[in-house]
């Protein structure tokens, strides 16, 4: 046990809940994602009415590709949180895998209400616009989320492809940088 004032726990003081989550993140940190999946679906029998379980589990489930259970997944998450803007955001990412750009634009548009500047949520919607050849929007929505994370790669990326699409070959080059 770690006795010092900021910090008492004992590893018996988790609940089977706590050790089963506890795994699952281990699980999905070394990209076990079907044991993850297990132990999470685990968690959610010991706690059904957790969103965070359902949301990881999604987050499992989209790692390996099958966005119809993680959209699941993500929807029952929302069902228990209505407030959970990152499984909006997720849940937008997986329509827009499966086609769905009218659900997907909606999921994002609703995680940005919830949490303005989400950057997944803006890269995710600069996507749908980018696929409409809208451009100018889509380059406002990577913009936008580089700004609120500048680390986001993936954001960079798609701000090329977009700026190649109206003629800036130099600020494409900058961004693949």
């Amino acid at each position: 046990c770690l006795s010092d004032w900021s910090s008492d726990v004992c590893s018996s003081d988790l609940t089977p809940f706590d050790t089963t989550v506890q795994r699952a993140h281990e699980q999905m940190k070394s990209k076990d994602y079907p044991g993850a999946i297990q132990s999470f679906t685990k968690a959610i029998s010991l706690r059904p009415n957790f969103a965070p379980p359902y949301f990881n589990r999604g987050v499992a489930h989209q790692n390996l590709e099958h966005n119809e259970l993680a959209v699941q997944n993500y929807s029952e998450a929302i069902r228990l949180a209505p407030d959970m803007a990152l499984a909006y955001a997720a849940r937008g990412v997986c329509m827009v895998r499966l086609r769905r750009d009218p659900d997907a634009l909606i999921d994002f548009q609703r995680a940005l209400e919830l949490k303005p500047g989400l950057a997944f949520a803006l890269n995710g919607r600069g996507g749908i616009y980018f696929r409409r050849k809208e451009y100018r929007m889509a380059l406002a929505d990577y913009d936008a989320a580089i700004k609120n994370n500048p680390r986001f790669a993936q954001a960079y990326l798609n701000r090329a492809r977009a700026r190649e699409a109206v003629g800036d070959f130099r600020g494409a080059a900058a961004d693949r940088q």
